[in-house]
């Protein structure tokens, strides 16, 4: 198994590291590209509905030398994936699993569809961070280091705010194993209260006026949550070739049939044979947990990356299932089971990881494609045809939002050209809104405009011209 792991690592990496920004890439902390006031400070206190001061560390980092992006990214994820993977196999050997149960939650964890918004993400860090150091803060909990827990919690929670739930979910494990130490139980929770209390407390006195809070988050609560949290559990339980299903370009049922029929026999032996282990209290707790961890983002927003908040815990639940089906074989790799599901779930990997390698090179072609056709001046507009073009999370990309909405010519350019980036959304029948929006940009004294529409990109004159002669 070591040796297999040290052969496989190296070649998941480079793969990882093949894939270019696309869509929310381009625009949050974690590039060298946001635009942050000048002052550093400003870039440590909360900012807009965030309060995560290492992705803009991160960024700052990269500020450095702008080649550095995405490649350290895609390091700085992975490495992450990579010891959470091993926090799954140490808190399963903590928890009671034998090694070939650990092993199995650890495979089920790092090959796991859930992952895959996370660890092929580049603004991902703070999804990754989070969960490392809630799986560490778990862990110093169990073993009693009761301070270790609270820095560790705190450190998950400034990466990202879900890292809350890791106040709480330590303890919501340990009652299930101890259930009469309750006292240090409660002691515990008031001092997460009381961490937390401080925590919000900083945070208001800290706000500025680039605080705020996003409507997406809180438009229709009953129906956003239901929706989440079958989102949830589908991306958790269900492997599926999900781009199979998603959009019109890439949808292919058989092939989405196929993998779900190499992975649910495994799930529904797991369920079966294992059906005594869904009542323990240990099992339980780690599916609440599970739910804790995704909580905030069930609460709000939801989409795939989020799922690997609770993918650790869920991971050494599925170990769980394993050690108490009385599974014969010497090696869980003699499992047909076992097999037909890790297969399933490296076809569904690589085929959304081909997506995500195209959407990433489309908005490459596109901006080389411009430093081919003008040289960028400080100002560029970029307006986009909006054709109602379907797109699948961070997987299937439609050219516009890989293009960046023209940050893709600065970065594949010299990194400083345009400096300033206007861009416009117009629907194709919108041609004298065009006109007018183009003259006004001019008299801005943006000198570059660009039409993308479809996977087509042009300059104004360019795009006009080709308009005129298709009538």
């Amino acid at each position: 198994m070591k040796k297999a792991i040290i052969v496989i690592l190296p070649l998941l990496l480079i793969a990882v590291c093949m894939l270019e920004p696309t869509f929310d890439d381009w625009t949050y902390f974690t590039t060298p590209y946001y635009d942050f006031d000048t002052n550093i400070i400003d870039r440590l206190i909360p900012r807009y509905s965030y309060w995560r001061p290492f992705d803009c560390l991160f960024g700052l980092l990269l500020t450095i030398d702008h080649r550095l992006f995405p490649l350290l990214n895609h390091i700085a994820v992975f490495i992450a994936h990579v010891m959470s993977a091993l926090m799954v196999y140490k808190l399963g050997r903590m928890l009671s699993l034998c090694k070939k149960s650990a092993w199995v939650a650890t495979l089920f964890f790092f090959f796991s569809p859930a992952m895959l918004g996370t660890v092929l993400g580049i603004d991902s860090l703070n999804q990754a961070y989070s969960h490392l150091w809630g799986m560490i803060a778990i862990y110093a909990y169990l073993h009693g280091r009761h301070s270790l827990w609270i820095l560790c919690a705190l450190l998950s929670l400034f990466c990202k705010e879900n890292g809350i739930a890791f106040f709480f979910i330590p303890i919501i494990i340990k009652w299930a194993i101890n259930r009469d130490n309750i006292l240090l139980s409660l002691r515990n929770l008031c001092v997460s209260l009381a961490v937390i209390g401080l925590y919000f407390l900083i945070r208001v006195i800290l706000e500025s006026d680039a605080v705020y809070i996003n409507e997406e988050y809180f438009d229709s609560p009953v129906l956003r949550i239901a929706n989440n949290i079958i989102r949830f559990v589908s991306l958790s339980l269900i492997p599926i070739d999900y781009v199979s299903i998603a959009t019109e370009a890439t949808r292919n049922y058989p092939l989405a049939l196929v993998t779900l029929a190499l992975s649910m026999p495994f799930m529904i032996m797991l369920v079966v044979k294992g059906r005594h282990t869904l009542r323990s209290p240990l099992f339980v707790s780690l599916m609440v947990s599970a739910l804790v961890a995704a909580g905030p983002h069930i609460a709000t927003l939801f989409t795939t990356m989020h799922a690997y908040a609770g993918l650790g815990l869920i991971s050494i639940a599925i170990g769980m299932l394993w050690q108490n089906s009385n599974i014969k074989e010497e090696t869980i790799f003699r499992n047909p089971y076992l097999i037909a599901f890790l297969l399933s779930c490296m076809i569904i990997d690589t085929h959304h990881w081909y997506c995500s390698y195209e959407s990433g090179q489309q908005g490459k072609r596109m901006a080389e494609k411009v430093l081919k056709t003008i040289h960028p001046k400080p100002k560029l507009c970029v307006l986009y045809i909006d054709t109602n073009e379907s797109k699948y999370s961070s997987f299937c990309v439609i050219p516009y939002d890989a293009f960046g909405w023209g940050k893709a010519v600065r970065h594949y350019g010299d990194g400083i050209n345009p400096a300033y980036i206007d861009n416009y959304t117009f629907k194709p029948n919108d041609t004298t809104a065009i006109h007018h929006y183009v003259d006004s940009i001019h008299t801005e004294g943006y000198q570059d405009v660009l039409v993308v529409e479809g996977n087509e990109i042009d300059t104004y004159s360019k795009w006009l011209e080709k308009k005129y002669n298709a009538r």
